[in-house]
């Protein structure tokens, strides 16, 4: 071929490129939150960090230019989502709200930790990479293993090039658009996670879990959000009840209760929060008129070592409220007080004078979830649940 003709189909292919990549931006902004959330949970991400990620990638080889030139606007945002689902569960890399699982996708980690050298990212995909030998395990995974090796290959070139180091976490993380609040503290030496999740109007691959909490402490999962599972088996669609969630739910009523979902409103916490105390509130109402006239969740948390949850409520049906504690670790219950037994940590959870609790197994793919829960009988209430963390 002609040296001129080359040329010209060399400069054709980067022009093609360049509109390729303006198309990309263009789709980010419109699937990317202005506070860099994403209201499909972690799992769905994935579209952004490996898919838009290798885009970018690929630009940038081609260009001869260094990734940090190219990262395009929307992704620049997204470290206060990373810095909101990261776990500090050792056996985790995502905390799975929505349609998500504990493990996030090697490529879309590596690429973010590329793009966002300083975030999350990075600290979730070291993380990662040393749960797993030093190996960058883990790559496509949707039945062939040639984009495994490739995203494979592609992120252990990325990983090699991380800044030693990364920030300490945020210990205050609100995605206001998005809608969860997360509080990260330090207990000793042990890290105390807590994210409460929000909704978005209208958001996809959302759970009956508006009001939900998730609590982590000392590498492991104290209160626990199960996530997900392939959408072929019946509990997919069981996982996504509230029953399965840290929730308040009526009880003495007609068929299963349950909240409107998706939601078509907002529902997001408010709230502050340091490195020494959090506390946050939020209106639960909307989406559970059939059962509520009003239900409102308060958490406060004056150190990391306490947190108690109060729920005011009046209800326009049923005979009363059961709440519900979930988790996988070992319990042992004494009436009101129920205690949860990590490795290295343990929960005390007292429960309203007069209310004892009980455990329902409940099945998973891989285990028992230990739904922890007692009945507060009443139409209208108000109660405390504290949990003390040693």
């Amino acid at each position: 071929m002609k040296p001129k003709k080359l040329s010209i189909l060399c400069t054709a292919a980067i022009l093609s490129m360049a509109t390729a990549y303006a198309e990309l931006c263009e789709n980010l902004e419109r699937s990317i939150l202005p506070d860099g959330g994403y209201i499909e949970g972690p799992m769905y991400f994935r579209c952004i960090g490996r898919d838009a990620g290798l885009g970018v990638y690929y630009y940038s080889r081609a260009l001869n230019r260094p990734l940090s030139e190219l990262v395009p606007e929307p992704m620049r945002r997204c470290g206060d989502f990373g810095e909101a689902v990261i776990s500090t569960d050792e056996e985790s890399d995502v905390i799975p709200i929505c349609d998500a699982i504990k493990a996030h996708e090697i490529a879309s980690q590596a690429m973010m930790g590329a793009l966002l050298p300083e975030s999350a990212w990075a600290r979730m995909l070291r993380k990662t990479v040393a749960r797993s030998g030093g190996w960058p395990i883990g790559g496509g995974g949707h039945g062939s293993s040639v984009p495994a090796m490739v995203d494979a290959a592609i992120s252990w070139g990325l990983i090699e090039r991380l800044p030693a180091g990364s920030p300490a976490p945020q210990p205050l993380v609100s995605l206001a658009m998005m809608g969860p609040l997360v509080s990260q503290r330090k207990l000793g030496d042990a890290w105390v996670k807590l994210f409460i999740q929000g909704n978005r109007a209208n958001a996809g691959h959302t759970h009956e879990d508006k009001g939900s909490f998730i609590l982590e402490f000392a590498g492991e999962t104290f209160a626990l959000d199960p996530g997900s599972c392939d959408y072929s088996l019946p509990l997919a669609t069981e996982l996504r009840n509230c029953e399965r969630h840290n929730m308040l739910v009526p009880f003495g009523v007609a068929g299963r209760p349950h909240p409107t979902c998706p939601l078509p409103v907002d529902v997001k916490p408010v709230g502050k929060g340091d490195g020494v105390a959090f506390h946050a509130e939020l209106d639960v109402t909307s989406g559970w008129e059939s059962y509520y006239r009003r239900w409102h969740r308060t958490w406060d948390s004056p150190s990391a070592d306490l947190l108690t949850i109060t729920d005011d409520y009046e209800l326009t049906a049923g005979e009363g409220v059961e709440f519900y504690w979930q988790t996988r670790l070992p319990v042992i219950i004494d009436g009101c007080l129920a205690v949860i037994s990590g490795v290295r940590g343990r929960v005390e959870l007292n429960a309203p004078e007069g209310c004892a609790w009980r455990i329902d197994e409940l099945p998973l793919l891989d285990g028992i979830q230990r739904r922890l829960a007692f009945r507060h009988a009443g139409t209208v209430g108000s109660f405390s649940v504290s949990a003390r963390l040693s």
